[in-house]
């Protein structure tokens, strides 16, 4: 989405006012409204579920590397060295287990967080594609990331367009206070 924010922005730059001339565009804040949608709340649901599901599973690991460790203390004066050495690598075999599982946690995460998020994003850029197309917008640029110092006069606000479509409530501006018009 970044890479798209930094075509839109050098297209605007290039064409100057000249590309005023030719065409409109809107604009929308990409990480707002996302975080806004419905199915962003249930994919991010998932998203914890499958997290406590990992925290699960590792604790789970470490309960039982700790039981058969201290089974084996118990025991190791009675094993013979053959057996001994053989507990010793099944216990070094689930202790290495268990800290390649933590350590590709993050990564499986991410994939799963990518997985669930994809279809939301789909989503998200449809309705965009929808609005700027019904609005006859040339093209879309996101003011989500702070790339935009300024976004003049000719620049739609898409935002409402887009929640209608994707049933998200609107929110009523707040009033200024006294102290802020000030």
């Amino acid at each position: 989405m970044k890479r798209v924010a930094i075509l839109a922005f050098c297209v605007i730059l290039g064409l100057g006012t000249h590309a005023q001339a030719q065409g409109q565009f809107g604009y929308i804040n990409y990480k707002e409204t996302l975080e806004k949608m419905p199915s962003y709340q249930q994919a991010n649901e998932s998203y914890l579920r499958i997290v406590a599901d990992y925290e699960e599973e590792i604790e789970r690991n470490d309960k039982e590397f700790q039981r058969q460790y201290i089974d084996y203390l118990h025991v190791q004066s009675q094993l013979s060295n053959t057996i001994l050495q053989k507990r010793q690598k099944e216990l070094m075999l689930l202790s290495e287990n268990s800290l390649n599982f933590k350590k590709s946690r993050s990564e499986m995460l991410a994939a799963d967080r990518d997985s669930l998020m994809e279809p939301v994003k789909a989503e998200l850029l449809k309705a965009i594609k929808d609005v700027a197309d019904i609005m006859k917008l040339d093209y879309v640029v996101d003011s989500s990331n702070g790339g935009f110092l300024y976004i003049g006069s000719n620049g739609v606000d898409i935002t409402t367009q887009v929640y209608g479509i994707l049933k998200i409530a609107v929110e009523e501006p707040k009033e200024e206070s006294e102290e802020e018009n000030k």
